[in-house]
């Protein structure tokens, strides 16, 4: 169980790095000089600095003039194709190995009886739509993070506009980053 674990939170993290990487390499986005790219990439990567303004917000906010563009289209559209397509690979290859495991280890000792009919009953295509689901999520969050920590005019009105017409779950992140790194 903890092996399959450490697989899983492997593979989760490759996933991550490749989709953020796919993020970069776009087309349609301006080229970013490398320091700002690195900074973009670990603040969007970085979770455990959700609740504070960490050494990944700080850094990427060494770079926020060249890089409230790129938060702005992702907020708005999500990542861009390159990443989805990335993603759509890895998950791919997530649900390969996934089912490698299954069929070396078809008893999931260890797993209670619900806990092995959830793991049965996911197909394939459920996989791939929420990973790709929580990526667009995650990218969208975080770029509202960092609008609202850049705090200009621009990024303010961007938060605004999504805020008003985005589902409920970014909504409360645009909310609570706005109360969080807006001065009253």
């Amino acid at each position: 169980m903890r092996n399959k674990l450490k697989v899983t939170l492997h593979a989760a993290m490759a996933f991550v790095i490749v989709a953020a990487l796919g993020y970069f390499s776009a087309a349609q986005r301006p080229e970013l000089p490398n320091d700002a790219k690195f900074a973009l990439q670990h603040f969007l990567d970085v979770d455990c600095e959700l609740n504070e303004q960490g050494e990944a917000l700080n850094r990427f906010l060494t770079f926020k003039a060249v890089l409230e563009p790129q938060l702005i289209a992702v907020l708005r559209d999500g990542p861009d194709k390159q990443t989805l397509d990335e993603t759509q690979r890895s998950l791919e290859e997530q649900w390969n190995q996934r089912e490698a495991y299954l069929r070396k280890n078809p008893d999931m000792s260890g797993l209670k009886e619900n806990e092995l009919q959830i793991v049965k009953g996911l197909t394939r295509d459920v996989f791939i739509s929420q990973g790709r689901e929580r990526i667009i999520r995650k990218y969208r969050e975080k770029s509202a993070i960092g609008l609202a920590a850049i705090g200009s005019p621009e990024a303010i009105k961007t938060l605004h506009e999504v805020g008003d017409k985005g589902d409920e779950a970014l909504r409360t992140v645009i909310q609570a980053a706005l109360e969080k790194y807006q001065k009253k």
